[in-house]
């Protein structure tokens, strides 16, 4: 049975984003192939400073909480506030140009558990 933590947060999670996410694919000319998904989020806009994967400074332009059933996000993925039906064929496999670039991804658990995480990134 799921937390009423989790259940509470995902119910917050009402606009659909589009997740560009395991870039792994690289081809002959440096290009990266990503797999695309539709997911839940609760897109806050409000710049902060945060840290990137270089634990450099960076001003993130959006904090993002990203429903519980959404596959791992690293940073470097990207993200866009909308839906699949909104982009064209072209960009459901390119988000560089629409998605803004995941910096860092932020989890903290829930009380009394280390297994059951909140999740946040910032782009």
């Amino acid at each position: 049975m799921a937390d009423p933590l989790i259940k509470f947060y995902d119910s917050v999670c009402v606009q659909k984003a589009v997740l560009w996410y395991n870039s792994k694919v690289i081809d002959d000319f440096g290009n990266r192939s990503y797999d695309s998904t539709e997911i839940n989020v609760r897109w806050d806009g409000k710049r902060q400073l945060v840290l990137n994967e270089n634990g450099e400074e960076v001003v993130s332009e959006a904090e993002i909480m990203i429903a519980s059933d959404t596959p791992e996000i690293k940073s470097g993925d990207y993200i866009y506030l909308g839906t699949l039906n909104d982009l064209d064929s072209d960009q459901l496999n390119d988000p560089v140009g629409i998605g803004h670039r995941i910096i860092a991804v932020n989890t903290t658990p829930l009380f009394q558990s280390n297994s059951e995480f909140i999740r946040t990134v910032n782009v």
